[in-house]
């Protein structure tokens, strides 16, 4: 069963889906997986990306460095 539900997230008016699952005399909510294209990813942050080195600290195994 799918549901479609909505609510308030930061003043503004969200939708979402959430599968509902039947198993042995339990219901079992599941947040279905939508793929979002590099496009719909870089909308949801106005446009910007940003770019940046993180220090990962000194090689501790056999990393390739």
């Amino acid at each position: 069963m799918r549901i479609y539900y909505m609510y308030i997230q930061g003043g503004a008016l969200m939708e979402d889906i959430l599968n509902l699952e039947i198993e042995t005399d339990s219901i079992v909510p599941e947040k279905p997986y939508i793929h979002k294209t590099f496009e719909e990813r870089l909308a949801e942050h106005n446009g910007e990306i940003t770019v940046c080195d993180f220090d990962w600290g000194e090689p501790v195994g056999r990393e390739i460095i």
